[in-house]
């Protein structure tokens, strides 16, 4: 019996040891919230939507209640909350709720969660885009993975996704050897996010700065000369068929914009690869929203055809975002 005890004991010692380490070091700061901020000093991506969900947490109590929210993915970084606060009433105060990857189930659970906090929501802007709506469901995956406080679901769940991969060797030496010898290598693609400039975030508001802006600013002719030659337009359309799950998730927000009489728009975001919006899933958006709070920047435009607008194939830069906002709420100045 006292062997079998000590077998079983060497064999789980080692498990527990790493388990133990994966707290402490704790490289997506989940552990720790008070350690996130600043979010640009870490070694890895952090997860956005759960920054971003601590930082309206601890704000609430802060500073003056937020009224006015921007969701989406991270193509919605390029709207900025100073640039939004000059279309909406003096006293508004907005917070970007983002996410990496955020796809419609964490814009649609975000909105729910303020609700349930008891916040007011009195503007919104919602930043989609068609690839949001492929995949409905938590992603399970750490950078993406919504905060169990707003998904509603397992905390064990969400706390083994940042646990388990301390137990794949390549992670481990890649992160430490990163660590102690603070240099890039090529095997740690996937893993060390490769930065010249880190983003960094604003603590009041949760918007965030692309590091890449200070590439632009530094050399835009080079910057652009390179991308021109590894960038391309993905014209292949991926057929998202709408669901009932999709269809219940917009009806759900706009019951809660209907309860706070949220003043709200539905951007449809301009991206590079110029492919439109599906007129079938439009249809479906214009009977479940106000159609005159849809706006369709897909497809061949002023903003698609410049590659000046981008940051690369994915996100475009806050020069559109602004000339969005203008243009948008313009008739209604």
């Amino acid at each position: 019996m006292k062997n079998f005890i000590t077998k079983i004991l060497i064999f789980i010692i080692p498990f527990l040891l790493i388990l133990i380490i994966s707290i402490i070091e704790d490289p997506y700061k989940v552990f720790n919230t008070k350690t996130y901020f600043p979010a640009d000093g870490n070694i890895l991506e952090l997860n956005a939507s759960v920054i971003k969900t601590e930082l309206y947490l601890q704000n609430r109590g802060r500073i003056k209640n937020y009224d006015s929210f921007i969701f989406g993915n991270s193509r919605s970084d390029a709207f900025k909350c100073e640039s939004w606060k000059k279309f909406l009433p003096n006293e508004s105060n907005p917070f970007h709720f983002e996410g990496m990857g955020e796809n419609l189930f964490g814009v649609y659970k975000k909105i729910k969660f303020i609700d349930l906090q008891g916040d007011t929501i009195k503007n919104a802007l919602i930043i989609l885009d068609e690839e949001m709506l492929g995949n409905l469901n938590n992603i399970i995956y750490p950078p993406y993975i919504t905060h169990y406080k707003v998904s509603e679901e397992s905390m064990f769940v969400f706390y083994w996704q940042f646990i388990k991969i301390f137990y794949k060797p390549k992670f481990l030496i890649s992160y430490y050897d990163f660590k102690i010898n603070k240099k890039y290598k090529p095997y740690m693609k996937k893993i060390i996010p490769k930065f010249k400039y880190r983003n960094q975030i604003n603590l009041d508001n949760g918007d965030f700065k692309y590091s890449l802006d200070k590439e632009i600013k530094r050399d835009s002719i080079s910057y652009y000369n390179n991308l021109k030659r590894i960038i391309i337009r993905d014209t292949n359309k991926i057929n998202y068929k709408v669901s009932e799950k999709e269809i219940f998730m917009h009806s759900e927000i706009t019951k809660i914009f209907d309860k706070h009489k949220t003043n709200y728009k539905i951007i449809l975001s301009p991206l590079y690869n110029q492919i439109p919006f599906s007129s079938k899933r439009k249809l479906i958006l214009d009977s479940i929203y106000k159609p005159n709070n849809i706006f369709d920047f897909t497809g061949i435009n002023e903003y698609t055809e410049k590659i000046g607008n981008y940051y690369e194939a994915s996100h475009y830069r806050p020069i559109v975002a602004n000339q969005i906002l203008k243009e948008i709420y313009f008739n209604k100045k």
